[in-house]
């Protein structure tokens, strides 16, 4: 019953200003978080040339289209990650 009862204290405190609000913080915070990541991978990536002139290599073509799907399934990733912290 020790478990249980103990479960039960903490979803009776949920519901407390104090702890409600830092519930909603953080809720808050993760999804700011995520969503700045998310801008941010994808304007980096914006910036990155179709072809790179590399000296003794030549021209070398950058894998843009990757580079976003990969940046989209890490922002899938981060996101499961924060969701179940």
């Amino acid at each position: 019953m020790g478990l249980i009862g103990d479960v039960l204290k903490a979803l009776g405190q949920l519901f407390d200003a104090r702890s409600l609000g830092v519930l909603v913080r953080s809720l808050l915070l993760t999804v700011g978080l995520l969503a700045a990541l998310s801008f941010g991978a994808a304007w980096t990536v914006g910036f990155l040339p179709e072809t790179l002139d590399l000296p003794l290599i030549g021209a070398v073509e950058t894998p843009v289209g990757a580079l976003r799907a990969l940046t989209v399934g890490a922002m899938v990733l981060l996101s499961a990650f924060l969701m179940f912290q």
